[in-house]
């Protein structure tokens, strides 16, 4: 395994993660107290589109690299 994709896979998780809380908080702030309307126009509104996209993105990005260091070696048998 290779132990520095793993922990770059999990900063990259952890913080695309608290992005996307931070985004949805600002949405809910934001709202408060309107009328419900989707949450299309309030990503527009409050003009948190790229930080929302950003953190899927970060997210995605964080399993690739979980998942791009796992070790597809055999192992080696003992005789």
């Amino acid at each position: 395994m290779n132990i520095v994709g793993i922990v770059m896979g999990g900063i990259f998780i952890l913080s695309g993660t608290i992005l996307f809380g931070l985004v949805h908080l600002a949405i809910a702030t934001h709202g408060a107290g309107y009328q419900i309307v989707s949450m299309i126009e309030h990503l527009t509104v409050t003009n948190t589109w790229l930080p929302y996209i950003l953190s899927i993105i970060e997210i995605l990005v964080g399993i690739i690299l979980i998942l791009g260091s796992r070790n597809h070696a055999k192992p080696i048998e003992e005789e």
